[in-house]
C-alpha cells in the first residue's frame, strides 16, 4: 500500500478523497477544481486497501471515485462508504457511464455522477453535494434535537404519570376516608338528633310527672290550712307555710331544669337580631324586679346581627335579674355596652352589686352552683348555667370581671 499523506484540514478548503488508478486524471480534476476557485485538498488512493485506511483514519468533506478499478470496482468502494461514511457524499467520476449504470448507482447510494469529458460539472455538482450534505446535517441535528426533545417529553410524561397515579391513590384514600369520616358524622349527628329529642321528651314528661304530684301536694296543705286552722298552733302554721315554700321551691326548680335543658334540644333560629330589642323584652320580663328595687338599667347603641331573639333575650333578662337579686345595700345601677372585634361583638353587663370572689368566677357558670345561702339570695343556681349554654349555642363564650364588694362584670361574645 502507498503511503498516504493525511488531508490538510483548513476551514476554507474542501477535504476530497479520489479513488483513481490513473495520476493524470487526478491532476486534471485538482486543475480544473482550482480552474473553478474551490478551494479543495484533493488526496489520492488506488486500491481498496489504502481507500478503506483513509476512511478509517482521516475525515473526509466528499469522496471521488472512478467506476472501473483494476482492483476493484466502484459499486464495492460505494458499498463500503456508505457502511463507514455514510454521510459524506459520493460522486463517481468516470469516463464512460451509461444511463441506465448511472441510474442504477443513484439507487445504491451515489451522490451524483460527474463524466470526465464533462469536468466542467464537478465544480458544482460538489459545491451541490456538499450543500446537500450540510442541510442533511442541519436536518439530522434538528431531528435528534427533536428526538431528545421527546425522548424528555416522554420521560416527564412518565414521571408525571407516576405522580398522578400517586396522587389519585392518595386522592382516592382521602375521598375513602372522607366518606366513612362523613357517614361516622352522619351516624353521630342521627344519633345525637334522637338523643335530644328523648331527652326533650324526657324534660317533657319529667316536668309533667314532678309538677303534677307537687300540685296535688301543695292542695292538701292549704286544704289543711283551711280546715283545720283553729287547731293549728303558731308552730303548726309555720311548718305548713314552710312546706308551701318548699314546693314553691321546687316547681321553680323543675322550670329551670326544663328551660336548661330546652337550651340545648331546641334548634337555634338565627336571624337579624336587634340586640336593644332583646334588653327591652328582658327589661319588661323583669318589670316587678326592677320597680321594686329602683334599678336603673341602661345601654350604649347595640348592634344588630344574626342570634336567636329568644335566647339573647333570655340570657340579658338572667344577667339583668342576677344584678338586681345581688345589688346589696345600693340602688341597682345596669349598664350594657357593646364593642367590636375581631370575629364579632363583645356585650357586658356591669353592675354596683356584692361581686365575686375571682376565685368562684369560673364556678358560678356550672349547673346548681350557688355562692349565698337560699335565705339570703333565692335562687336554683341554674340561670348563669343557661347564660353559659345560650352564649354556647351562639359560638361564643362567657366570663366574668369582679371584686368582691365592688360589683361585677359579665363578658360575652357573639360571632358574626
Amino acid at each position: 500500500m502507498k503511503n498516504i499523506s493525511p488531508p490538510i484540514a483548513t476551514k476554507s478548503s474542501v477535504r476530497i478523497l479520489y479513488l483513481e488508478d490513473d495520476r493524470n486524471d487526478v491532476e486534471l480534476v485538482r486543475a480544473k477544481l482550482e480552474d473553478e476557485g474551490l478551494a479543495c485538498n484533493v488526496i489520492p488512493v488506488e486500491t481498496q486497501a489504502d481507500f478503506i485506511a483513509a476512511l478509517n483514519n482521516y475525515g473526509f468533506d466528499v469522496i471521488l471515485a472512478d467506476y472501473k478499478l483494476p482492483s476493484f470496482d466502484g459499486l464495492t468502494a460505494l458499498n463500503i462508504a456508505r457502511q463507514k461514511v455514510p454521510e459524506v457524499p459520493f460522486i463517481f467520476v468516470s469516463g464512460s457511464m451509461g444511463e441506465e449504470l448511472a441510474i442504477d448507482s443513484l439507487k445504491r447510494g451515489a451522490t451524483d455522477y460527474v463524466l470526465k469529458q464533462r469536468l466542467s460539472r464537478l465544480g458544482p455538482a460538489i459545491r451541490r453535494a456538499l450543500e446537500e450534505a450540510e442541510e442533511r446535517l442541519e436536518r439530522r441535528k434538528a431531528e435528534e434535537e427533536v428526538k431528545r426533545y421527546q425522548e424528555h417529553l416522554e420521560e416527564m410524561v412518565k414521571e408525571r404519570t407516576i405522580q398522578l397515579k400517586i396522587t389519585n391513590e392518595q386522592l382516592e384514600r382521602e375521598i375513602t376516608e372522607r366518606k366513612e369520616a362523613e357517614e361516622g358524622l352522619k351516624r353521630i349527628s342521627d344519633e345525637l338528633s334522637r338523643s335530644n329529642a328523648d331527652l326533650q321528651q324526657f324534660a317533657y314528661a319529667a316536668s309533667h310527672d314532678l309538677q303534677e304530684p307537687l300540685r296535688v301536694i301543695e292542695g292538701f296543705i292549704k286544704l289543711l290550712a283551711r280546715r283545720y286552722d283553729e287547731k293549728l298552733d303558731a308552730k303548726a302554721r309555720e311548718f305548713i307555710g314552710f312546706a308551701v315554700e318548699g314546693v314553691k321551691g321546687m316547681r321553680t326548680l323543675i322550670k329551670d331544669l326544663l328551660d336548661y335543658s330546652r337550651i340545648g334540644t331546641r334548634g337555634i333560629k338565627l336571624t337579624p337580631t336587634d340586640f336593644s330589642e332583646a334588653v327591652d323584652r328582658a327589661v319588661f320580663n323583669l318589670k316587678a324586679a326592677v320597680e321594686e328595687s329602683g334599678a336603673t338599667i341602661t345601654h350604649d347603641p347595640l348592634p344588630t346581627m344574626r342570634a336567636d331573639l329568644i335566647q339573647v333575650s333570655r340570657l340579658f333578662q338572667n344577667l339583668i335579674g342576677n344584678a338586681i337579686k345581688f345589688r346589696g345595700e345600693k340602688t341597682p345601677d345596669i349598664h350594657i355596652r357593646a364593642e367590636r372585634n375581631d370575629n364579632g361583638w363583645t356585650f357586658s353587663v356591669r353592675d354596683n352589686g356584692i361581686g365575686i370572689d375571682p376565685e368562684n368566677a369560673e364556678r358560678i357558670f356550672a349547673v346548681f352552683q350557688r355562692l349565698h345561702a337560699k335565705d339570703e339570695y333565692p335562687g336554683t343556681g341554674i340561670g348563669l348555667a343557661i347564660c353559659k349554654r345560650i352564649v354556647e349555642r351562639h359560638g361564643g363564650k362567657i366570663w366574668v370581671k369582679s371584686e368582691k364588694g365592688k360589683g361585677s362584670t359579665f363578658c360575652f361574645t357573639i360571632p358574626d
